[in-house]
């Protein structure tokens, strides 16, 4: 019998949703007289996703595949402990804890391994947006501003899980920096 975390395992994950809406202008506590500054001021909504997460983990695999079989995949030997003195991007983990099992013999590393583990998530998505209400009642004009990676935090893929490939241990790519996008859309 084997044992192993499933490949999908996220042990912790808080995904917090949220919308404000501000408590400035018309009708609101902290009211402005003036209909110039209200509208300028006046009727401002934040909204955001915060998502944090645990990462998956690492299943390593042999990229010289001796066993002869017919379908499935390798795995390696593990000759040491391949959890890193210090996770960086150049070496996620131990490399050196791996070896080719012998030819006709499926390796002894576990399908996942659950001391091993990709990059996490930590990220914060924000929106603004006002809404102006212009000659009739359902017709309004939305003015939205949306922050994907506010804060730019960098968040690594995986890193490279073959072993005998080049980059094995490294990660290599990561996911998109902050993006920011206006828009403007009638309501009507």
């Amino acid at each position: 019998i084997e044992k192993s975390p499933m490949v999908e395992d996220i042990p912790h994950s808080v995904v917090i949703s949220y919308v404000y809406e501000l408590p400035v202008g018309r009708g609101k506590g902290l009211a402005l007289r003036n209909p110039l500054v209200n509208s300028v001021l006046g009727g401002w909504q934040i909204a955001g996703i915060s998502t944090f997460k645990s990462g998956f983990p690492l299943s390593v695999w042999a990229v010289s595949n001796n066993t002869n079989a017919f379908g499935g995949i390798q795995r390696p030997n593990i000759a040491g402990d391949p959890r890193p003195a210090a996770a960086a991007v150049e070496r996620w983990f131990n490399t050196t804890a791996f070896a080719q099992p012998p030819a006709f013999t499926f390796g002894n590393a576990p399908r996942t391994m659950p001391y091993l583990r990709s990059h996490g998530v930590n990220n914060f998505d924000f929106s603004l947006q006002k809404y102006w209400g212009l000659w009739q009642e359902e017709r309004r004009l939305q003015f939205r501003g949306e922050f994907f990676n506010l804060f730019n935090r960098t968040g690594l893929y995986a890193p490279d899980t073959g072993f005998g490939n080049p980059g094995f241990g490294r990660g290599s790519q990561a996911y998109p920096a902050r993006s920011i996008q206006f828009g403007l859309k009638l309501y009507w």
